[in-house]
């Protein structure tokens, strides 16, 4: 359903792969600053940005 909106949505979430399903874009927040901005799957990919901000994804979650 989420999907199919035909407007702007701001989700706020801590579940990484379904940020990944949703959002092209995402933003990583920290202590309420701004630490990263950019696309969802390169946020990802980016295993020191998420340790750096204690994120994780789950155990055996392959980015494809």
């Amino acid at each position: 359903m989420l999907l199919r909106l035909d407007a702007t949505t701001l989700m706020v979430t801590h579940d990484l792969p379904f940020a990944l399903q949703l959002c092209p874009r995402s933003i990583v927040l920290d202590d309420g600053a701004v630490v990263a901005d950019g696309p969802t799957r390169d946020l990802l990919g980016d295993a020191e940005l998420l340790h750096r901000h204690r994120l994780e994804l789950p155990f055996g979650f392959v980015l494809s």
